[in-house]
């Protein structure tokens, strides 16, 4: 769906809202809030005041990560709430961004709008309407070429080849994710540098590709090892990998690595990210199979992924996705924090 006509709709559905009269007393101004912030929509209230909302409009259906990076997003600016319009979001997504103080709307008609403390309104479990289709979409391929976009520095003057290598994937697929983007508005392509037109929505669309293809096809699995405590845990980990696989390249994400970058926050989980792992690294490091394990092992498919600023710890832009991925409100706080030092 078009921005334009996802917009129109997401609007009207809202003017249906018994607080608010018909859209023609819906005001669109041009955004004040930043250049992915889409627009400022004033809404007119029966008792004639107006509130502000800076609109937010997504081309794709809301994750769990996406929503994590959204709430994180609305409190960097608390003066000007939130209000977030995508193709479609799920009750529970919903229900997150609503709890947590980011209104939405979708076009057939969900929506979470709270206003001061006068008006609120709530809609769950509206079908939307058939969705329309514009080709494939990116692949867990693409969405690393996206993450080689944002992570590698000197980005603008890489070779289409360099960025393929970085993103591990095939030169074809990082020129058709780069003439993708440059269509979208993400990029602008000059004379062969790549210009990020839009650092954010780049950002988000990342978290939504990490969340949907790019992670369930880099878990190797859940582990459990004979440490709870999540420190010994590591500290055999890094051990066991010394003694046996001196030559593996591997690190710490999520909030092991966030640690170790900011000594903000740790939590219960470990994340380990190893490149070309062998079969026999979870007997190597003695880890068994669990569904519920809190040690994560992850297939890093590209190097640059390993490439943090301490030794042993990812790249800062997978330790902040990891963190969002974790759905906890200590894990939101320390991406936060990994964002505000390292991805500014």
């Amino acid at each position: 769906m078009a921005e334009r006509k996802l917009l129109d709709t997401c609007l009207d559905r809202l003017a249906e809202l018994p607080f608010i009269d018909a859209v023609d007393r819906l005001d669109l101004k041009q955004a004040e809030a930043g250049p992915a912030t889409g627009c400022v929509l004033a809404l007119a209230l029966p008792d004639g005041q107006v509130r502000e909302l800076a609109v937010l409009v997504k081309h794709t259906n809301l994750t769990h990560a996406l929503a994590e990076g959204l709430i994180a997003r609305a409190r960097r600016n608390p003066q000007l709430p939130l209000l977030v319009v995508a193709p479609k979001i799920t009750r529970g997504v919903g229900r997150h961004l609503g709890e947590n103080g980011v209104n939405y709307v979708d076009p057939a008609g969900n929506c979470w709008l709270r206003i001061d403390d006068r008006y609120m309104a709530v809609i769950e479990g509206r079908r939307a309407p058939a969705a329309e289709t514009h080709g494939r979409g990116l692949g867990a391929a693409g969405y690393q070429v996206i993450f080689a976009l944002l992570a590698m520095p000197d980005v603008e003057n890489a070779t289409v080849r360099e960025i393929a290598r970085q993103a591990g994937t095939a030169p074809g697929t990082a020129t058709r994710t780069l003439q993708r983007l440059e269509h979208e508005g993400f990029l602008l392509r000059d004379r062969g540098e790549q210009i990020i037109r839009d650092r954010q929505g780049l950002l988000e669309r990342w978290l939504h590709g990490y969340q949907t293809q790019v992670r369930p096809r880099w878990l190797i699995g859940r582990f459990r090892t004979r440490d709870e405590d999540p420190n010994r845990r590591e500290a055999r980990i890094a051990d066991a990998i010394a003694e046996k696989a001196q030559n593996l390249n591997w690190a710490w994400g999520g909030g092991a690595g966030a640690m170790r970058m900011t000594g903000y926050y740790h939590g219960p989980d470990t994340v380990l990210l190893v490149e070309d792992p062998p079969t026999d690294i979870p007997w190597m490091i003695g880890a068994l199979p669990a569904p519920d394990g809190p040690l994560f092992l992850m297939d890093a498919r590209t190097e640059l992924a390993l490439a943090g600023p301490v030794e042993h710890v990812a790249n800062p832009l997978l330790v902040y996705t990891e963190l969002l991925a974790a759905r906890d409100e200590r894990a939101r706080e320390a991406a936060e924090e990994i964002h505000r030092q390292y991805l500014q």
